[in-house]
């Protein structure tokens, strides 16, 4: 009983282990990843944030940088 509920385990652990690993790979154009309506990277706020970090000595590593807002002309 204990070896089949072993068995159930590892099985289990596998196709997580593999459900994990296959949703790493990107394929194509990451440019094509980002959102078509945003005006790229927001540079006087991240200048504005590594400035205060740099005056508290530490460094701000962007993950996910802000993006700077686009006028649609209304």
């Amino acid at each position: 009983m204990k070896s089949r509920m072993a068995l159930w385990m590892l099985l289990a652990m596998a196709v997580t282990a593999m459900a994990g690993c296959s949703s790493l790979h990107r394929k194509g154009d990451p440019s094509a990843w980002q959102p078509a309506a945003r005006g790229g990277v927001d540079q006087a706020f991240v200048a504005k944030v590594n400035a205060q970090a740099a005056q508290n000595g530490t460094q701000v590593l962007w993950n996910q940088p802000p993006q700077a807002s686009v006028s649609n002309g209304h």
